[in-house]
C-alpha cells in the first residue's frame, strides 16, 4: 500500500513569484479502497509561510470520494509545521483529500505526507509519500512526528517503542506524566527514520504520560503514552488503620513508610502496596541482642486481615564494619530508577552512623538489598554534632531536593557538640546533584536544640513534609513544609511541629533561627508547636493518640496518611487538610471492620478502686482473647507517667495496681491522671485523679 501526494495538476514541484493560492491533493494507492486514518502533512519553508484555507462552510455536505477541510487546529500546532485539520467526508471513507493552501512570499519549499500503514497490526510500518516541491525545494529537514507508541513495562526496567516519520534525528525523548510527577528521561538504544526505541528504569507503574521528542534541529513531536494498569490503587478508605508484628514478643519501633507499585505477571499490570520497614523490637530480649534486625510488613490496602511480614529483611553485615551490630531507622528514596535505603548502622562499639543499600524494586520476600553497604554520614562529617565514643549519630530521613537540583536532603539526629550537656538536635546534610553521597554537612536548626524547643532531653526521628495543596513537586516551591521529630525519652506528646511558608524558592536546608527578614525571609519558626495542642487548642488531646513516637509522612495518590509507633504497633491515621493546616482521623470503632469491631467493643479498661488522697489505685482489664498491649498512666499534658505492663495479656480479667509513682519510683504530684490500655483494635482510656 502506499500514499500519493502532488499538486492538483499533477505536478510536483510548483513555480510562482508572489502571493498565490494553490491546492495539494493527498490520495489512496490505487490498489488501496481508501486513505489510511491518522495521515499527517509534514512541511518545510524558508522565506515563505503556509496558510491552510478551510474550504467547506460549517453545515456543508460531504463529497463521499474527496475529504476537504471543514476546520483547522489553532495556529500553535501549525507552527510546528505539522498539519492538524478536521476534514468533512461522507458515509465512505475518502480515497483522497484536497487541501488548499496560500503560499506568501517568493521563498521555497517542500511537503510530504506519512500514515501508519493500515496493514500492519504492530503499527511499526509508515507509509509515505513522495515529496512535493514549490521553487526547488529547500534542503531544510522536516519536522519529526511520533504516530504511534507503546511501552513494555513487567519489571523495572521500562521500553518506549515509537512509529512516525524522522525519528533518526531524535536526540532526546522525555515522559511527562500527566499527574505532575517528575519526568522521565528515556535512553535510546534504537532508531532509525521510522521507529524509535527508548528505555528507562522506572521501578513503579508508568503514569499516563505525553511522550515528546527533540530532534537535532531544534523541533517537538508529542504522543499520548497510556500508563500501566494499576490494580488495589484506591487507597484505605476508613479513616485509620493498625499494624501489629505476628510475633507476640516483638513490636516495631523506627520505621520508613512506603507506598508504591510492583510488576504483576500480566504485561504493564501493575499493584500497588503498602510497606512497612521497621526496627524489630523485642520485649524481654536485654540491650545487647535487641533492636538489631529491621523487618518487612506489606499490605494492598492496610486492611486488617492483609499484612504479610518478612521477620528478617535485613540484617547486620557482621565482623568489623560500620554496620556490623545493628541496623536502625530506614529511610527510602529513588534516584535516577534506582532506589536506596539509607539507615543508621551500628559498629562492634555502638558508634552510630549512617549509609545506604541499594535495590531495583522493593516488592514483597523477593526484595534483594545490594551487597554492598555503603557508609556516606557520620558525626566527624559535621561541624556540630559531638563525636565522642559511642557516636550518637542516627535516624536519616532522606528526599530529594524539593527545588529539583538533583541533590539528596538528609535530615539526621546527633549530639550538639555546642551543648555542655551534650543533648541531641536535628541537622541537614545534602549530597551533589545526581548523587547518593557523601553528604555535606549543612548545620544544625538551632530550633530544635532545648534550649529553644523547650525539649526535655533529645530530638529523634524527623521527616519532612508539604502541605496537600503543593504537595506534587512543581508546586514544592509554594508549599509549607513542616518538619516533625520526637522530643524526650518519655512523654507521649513528644511529636514537635515548625514550619515555615516558601514562597518562589525552597530554602529546606536554612538551619537560621527565626521567622527571617524581608531580604531573607524563608526561616524556620520557632518555638517549636508540639502536636497535641496544635490538633487540640484547648490542651485536652483525644488520648487514644498519646504515646505516639517516631512519625512518618507518606501520601499515597491523593491521600495523605500519618503513623508512629505507640510500644505495641504501628497506628496510621489519615490526615485531612484545611489550607495549609491539617487533622487526623482518629482511631474509632467506626472505621474498624466487624470481627475488629466485637473485638474493640469487649475489650474494657475501668476503675477497680481508687483511693484519691491516698494515691492507691487499681486498674481492670478485660481482654475477649490473647493480644499484645500495654497499660500506661499519663498526666494531664500527655506526659508518660509511668508503664504499668506492656507483652502480651492473656483473655480474661487482670487488675493493675498503681501506687501514684512515676517510672523513678518518684511520687507524683496531684491533679487528674489519665490511664490508657493500647491493643491493636483500639485505645480505652480512664480518668484518675490524685490528691495529697
Amino acid at each position: 500500500m502506499a500514499i500519493q501526494l502532488h499538486w492538483s495538476n499533477g505536478a510536483t514541484d510548483l513555480s510562482f513569484a508572489g502571493a498565490v493560492r494553490c491546492t495539494a491533493l493527498v490520495e489512496a494507492d490505487v490498489a488501496a479502497p481508501s486513505l489510511p486514518s491518522g495521515w499527517r502533512l509534514l512541511w518545510a519553508a524558508e522565506d515563505c509561510s503556509l496558510h491552510f484555507v478551510a474550504t467547506l462552510p460549517a453545515g456543508a455536505p460531504c463529497d463521499s470520494l474527496v475529504a476537504e477541510v471543514a476546520e483547522l487546529t489553532p495556529p500553535a500546532d501549525v507552527a510546528e509545521n505539522l498539519l492538524t485539520a478536521h476534514f468533512c467526508a461522507g458515509a465512505s471513507s475518502p480515497r483522497s483529500a484536497r487541501l488548499v493552501l496560500d503560499l506568501v512570499g517568493a521563498g521555497s519549499g517542500r511537503l510530504k505526507v506519512v500514515a501508519l500503514d493500515p496493514a500492519d497490526s504492530d503499527s511499526q510500518a509508515v507509509l509515505q509519500s513522495a515529496e512535493i516541491r514549490f521553487n526547488g525545494g529547500t534542503s531544510l529537514p522536516l519536522p519529526a512526528v511520533v504516530l504511534h507508541v507503546t511501552h513494555s513495562h513487567g519489571s523495572p526496567q521500562l521500553r518506549v517503542r515509537a512509529s512516525g516519520y524522522g525519528l533518526d534525528a531524535t536526540s532526546q525523548v522525555v515522559a511527562y506524566p500527566t499527574d505532575g510527577s517528575p519526568p522521565i528521561f528515556l535512553a535510546i538504544t534504537s532508531q532509525s527514520e521510522t521507529n524509535l526505541e527508548a528505555e528507562a528504569t522506572l521501578p513503579s507503574a508508568l503514569p499516563p504520560s505525553s511522550l515528546q521528542i527533540a530532534s537535532s534541529s531544534g523541533t517537538f513531536s508529542s504522543s499520548p503514552l497510556a500508563g500501566d494498569v494499576v490494580l488495589n490503587s484506591a487507597p484505605l478508605g476508613a479513616e485509620w488503620a493498625y499494624y501489629v508484628d505476628p510475633d507476640p514478643s516483638v513490636y516495631p519501633k523506627d520505621f520508613a513508610f512506603i507506598y508504591n507499585t510492583v510488576p504483576t505477571a500480566q504485561p504493564n499490570v501493575w499493584r500497588s502496596l503498602y510497606h512497612l520497614i521497621y526496627i524489630r523490637h523485642f520485649h524481654t530480649n536485654p540491650p545487647p541482642v535487641n533492636d538489631a534486625d529491621l523487618s518487612h510488613a506489606w499490605s494492598p490496602d492496610l486492611s486488617p486481615g492483609s499484612w504479610k511480614t518478612q521477620s528478617i529483611a535485613f540484617s547486620p553485615s557482621g565482623g568489623t564494619g560500620w554496620d556490623s551490630r545493628r541496623v536502625w531507622a530506614p529511610s527510602i528514596v529513588e534516584l535516577n530508577g534506582t532506589i536506596y535505603m539509607y539507615y543508621t548502622g551500628l559498629d562492634g562499639v555502638d558508634n552510630q552512623s549512617i549509609g545506604y543499600v541499594t535495590t531495583s524494586i522493593i516488592d514483597t520476600t523477593n526484595t534483594v538489598w545490594s551487597p554492598q553497604r555503603t557508609q556516606v554520614f557520620t558525626a566527624g562529617n559535621t561541624g556540630w554534632a559531638a563525636t565522642g565514643a559511642p557516636q550518637q549519630f542516627r535516624d536519616p530521613f532522606v528526599m530529594q531536593d524539593p527545588a529539583g537540583s538533583g541533590r539528596l536532603f538528609m535530615w539526621m539526629v546527633g549530639n550538639n557538640s555546642h551543648d555542655p550537656s551534650r543533648r541531641s538536635v536535628v541537622g541537614v546534610a545534602r549530597t551533589n546533584p545526581g548523587s547518593p553521597g557523601p553528604f555535606f554537612d549543612r548545620g544544625y536548626y538551632r530550633a530544635t536544640d532545648h534550649l529553644h524547643s523547650g525539649g526535655v532531653q533529645i530530638a529523634e526521628s524527623p521527616h519532612i513534609f508539604p502541605d496537600a495543596d503543593h504537595a506534587t513537586p512543581s508546586q514544592w516551591a509554594q508549599a509549607r513544609w513542616r518538619l516533625t521529630y520526637t522530643d524526650g525519652p518519655a512523654a507521649p506528646d513528644r511529636s514537635i511541629i515548625f514550619s515555615t511558608r516558601l514562597l518562589n524558592t525552597v530554602a529546606l536546608d536554612d538551619t537560621t533561627l527565626g521567622e527571617g527578614t524581608a531580604q531573607s525571609p524563608y526561616r524556620w519558626s520557632f518555638p517549636p508547636t508540639r502536636l497535641y495542642p496544635y490538633l487540640h487548642p484547648d490542651l485536652q488531646p483525644d488520648q487514644t493518640m498519646w504515646g505516639w513516637v517516631a512519625t512518618e509522612y507518606l501520601r499515597a495518590g491523593k491521600v495523605d496518611f500519618m503513623a508512629a509507633y505507640d510500644g505495641v504497633g504501628i497506628p496510621i491515621t489519615r490526615m485531612f487538610w484545611s489550607g495549609p493546616e491539617f487533622l487526623l482521623g482518629y482511631p474509632s470503632v467506626a472505621g474498624i471492620d466487624d470481627s475488629h469491631r466485637a473485638t474493640h467493643e469487649r475489650t474494657r479498661l475501668t476503675v477497680a478502686s481508687m483511693i484519691p488522697t491516698r494515691q492507691r489505685v487499681s486498674l481492670r482489664v478485660e481482654l475477649p482473647a490473647s493480644m499484645p498491649a500495654t497499660l500506661s498512666v499519663f498526666d494531664a499534658l500527655g506526659r508518660r507517667v509511668a508503664d504499668l505492663a506492656s507483652g502480651t495479656m492473656q483473655a480474661g480479667m487482670r487488675l493493675h495496681p498503681w501506687d501514684g509513682s512515676d517510672a523513678n519510683r518518684n511520687a507524683v504530684r496531684s491533679g487528674v491522671y489519665f490511664a490508657r490500655l493500647s491493643t491493636p483494635f483500639g485505645a480505652r482510656v480512664v480518668r484518675i485523679p490524685l490528691l495529697r
